[in-house]
């Protein structure tokens, strides 16, 4: 079965632009149904440049120490045991990179299934 990770997101998202473009859209999303308004029109043409931009974009939200926090996390799907993984082996300037980088994985995920039901519908 085909799964998206950290090794294998790069190449698709540099292939995949218009799922890269969705993907940075469902982010905003899932932010704004938990009331947190992020703005991501950011050049998606390079995977680690983005994930920089969007951990910028955290810091500058503070987002770990926002009350809306677990609330985004749970509306994002994050798994809770790669985010401890994650950070239990990382040092603590790098979370927003580490939570960037997670988040959109999960969101590029997100938006690559969507397409596949799209597709499946389809063919029925």
């Amino acid at each position: 079965m085909f799964e998206i990770t950290e090794s294998n997101l790069p190449q698709f998202w540099n292939s995949e632009q218009d799922m890269a473009r969705e993907s940075l859209r469902q982010i905003e999303k899932d932010f704004a149904l938990q009331g947190v308004d992020i703005s991501l029109d950011i050049p998606i043409k390079n995977y680690e440049l983005v994930v920089r931009e969007i951990a910028e974009k955290f810091d500058g939200l503070d987002l770990v120490h926002l009350a809306r926090f677990p609330a985004i996390a749970y509306q994002i799907d994050l798994n809770e045991s790669e985010l401890k993984l994650a950070m239990a082996r990382s040092e603590p300037s790098e979370t927003y990179e580490i939570l960037a980088a997670l988040i959109l994985k999960r969101c590029f995920k997100k938006v690559w299934w969507r397409g596949q039901m799209k597709s499946n519908r389809k063919e029925k």
